[in-house]
């Protein structure tokens, strides 16, 4: 799936509330990607999310586990994702 960093933002910005699964594995979002992922509240009833081989970096984990968001989920991907 190649979602960009803009990609990722439309879809944490809103309509999606409802989303409990997301799988973006293999998507090279990278860092900023998973920032602007992880800069909404827009997904509040996610329980998975696979951000698997990524590339979301050290600053994307971080912002990542920072992630409101997070909490609800259940089942969290991050195989190489670093």
């Amino acid at each position: 799936c190649p979602l960009s960093a803009a990609g990722a933002a439309a879809l944490s910005a809103g309509g999606f509330a409802a989303l409990e699964e997301l799988r973006l594995y293999s998507s090279k979002l990278g860092p900023e990607g998973v920032r602007a992922l992880a800069s909404s509240d827009g997904l509040p009833r996610l329980r998975i999310l696979s951000l698997g081989h990524t590339a979301a970096g050290e600053t994307g984990i971080v912002a990542l586990a920072a992630w409101k968001c997070l909490a609800g989920v259940r089942e969290l991907d991050l195989v190489s994702a670093g």
